[in-house]
This record gives C-alpha cells, structure tokens and sequence, in this order.
C-alpha cells in the first residue's frame, strides 16, 4: 500500500501536519524557509553568543605638575605660558639665550658697584667681540654727541637711530677677538666708521640684547647661582 513518503515531493509538502511524519523532512526554500503544510515558515539557527569585548584599563589622570616662577617664585603649572603672579612670559626666548651667555652672581655684584659689566659675545663664526655695559654718564653724553651732530642739519629717524646706535657701540664695544677698538670714545667710533655696515649693525643689535638680558637678570627672570 503506497504511503505520503511514495507521494511526490511537491504533493507532501501540501499536506497539512506532514512535518509530524516520521522520516519526511520538510524541504528548504532558497530564502532559508521551508515549506510545511503549504506555509513557508522560517527556522531559526541557535545564535553565538557575541564575545564580550575586552574593557581597557583606566589611565590614571596625570598629577599637575607646578614650578616656581623665575622671577617671582610663586609656583605655576608648568602648561601655562605666563605666570599668574607677575606675568612673566615663560615662552618667550631670553636675550641671555639669544646671546648664549650666562649672567651670574659675581657679574651682577660687579655691575651694581661698579657700575658696569663686561661680556663676550659671539657675533658669528669664531669672532667674538667684548662688550662693556653702559653707565648713564656714558648715555648722556652719547646723547649729546647725537644732538650735536644733528643740530645744523635735517635727519629722519631712521637716520638718528642709526647714528645714535653707533655712538653707543663705540662706548661699550672694548675690544674684538681680544684686540681693542681703541682707548677713547673718538678712536673707537672712528674704528666702528671703518667697519661694514652689515657687521656694524649686527653688533649693535647684539649690543641691545646685553642691555636687555641686564634688565632680565636684575629683574629676577634669568639670574643663575655662579
């Protein structure tokens, strides 16, 4: 006697209850359902449980780090630029550094009473010239000579700053690779007159850097234990 597994496949699949058959296996459509008692219905596979992701440990939150202020003393985060104290700008390059000299203790005991301090500086290459520090003798009567040059005639300020930036450098410019530039003001200039302009302005804006990192040094910003 013929029985539902003799019916053709298309047929089973019809018949209502034909999934409770022993031995007859529902047929699986292309979309992933089967076919049972004529109503496609969809079999789920067992989901993997998803792998739990690793939690990476927490960084500890790094401590502020302070330092004392230069000038003042008052300690400030060491990520600020100025001090909250006195306003010191901790970015900005000092003439020291620019000079690549170091102003100590002995240099400014022996500025304050004697008036003056003397420096060497590199200019460029392997010449370096000696710098003397001005008094304010030195700068009135510099201011003098620069008045009386100019007395008679028109200038631009231009004109004035460059000769009064020359009159100062012949009072403080001593001596180059360890010769003199003269033993008074007069030779000195005259000697400075002889020079190229390119040599002779760069000497003097390293000049204005020495009067500069003085004001540093005497202000606390940059003053080193000899």
């Amino acid at each position: 006697m013929p029985t539902v597994e003799d019916l053709p496949r298309d047929i089973r699949d019809r018949i209502p209850g034909i999934a409770q058959v022993p031995g007859v296996v529902p047929r699986e459509r292309p979309d992933g359902k089967s076919f049972i008692g004529g109503k496609a219905t969809e079999y789920s596979a067992p989901q993997a449980k998803p792998a739990e992701r690793p939690v990476a440990p927490e960084e500890p939150v790094p401590k502020e780090v302070k330092t004392p202020c230069q000038r003042c003393g008052v300690e400030t985060e060491s990520k600020q630029s100025f001090c909250s104290a006195c306003g010191l700008d901790f970015k900005r390059k000092r003439a020291t550094e620019e000079l690549g000299i170091t102003i100590d203790k002995e240099m400014v005991e022996q500025y304050i009473f004697t008036g003056y301090l003397t420096a060497a500086v590199k200019l460029f290459g392997e010449h370096v010239a000696t710098f003397k520090s001005l008094q304010s003798d030195d700068v009135e009567k510099a201011d003098e000579i620069v008045r009386l040059h100019f007395k008679d005639a028109d200038s631009t300020v231009t004109e004035w700053q460059n000769y009064r930036a020359k009159v100062l450098l012949a009072f403080g410019w001593a001596k180059l690779d360890g010769v003199t530039t003269g033993k008074d003001f007069e030779e000195k200039f005259a000697w400075i007159q002889k020079r190229g302009a390119h040599f002779v302005d760069l000497a003097s804006k390293k000049y204005a850097l020495l009067s500069q990192a003085i004001s540093e040094v005497l202000n606390g910003d940059t003053l080193k234990n000899s």
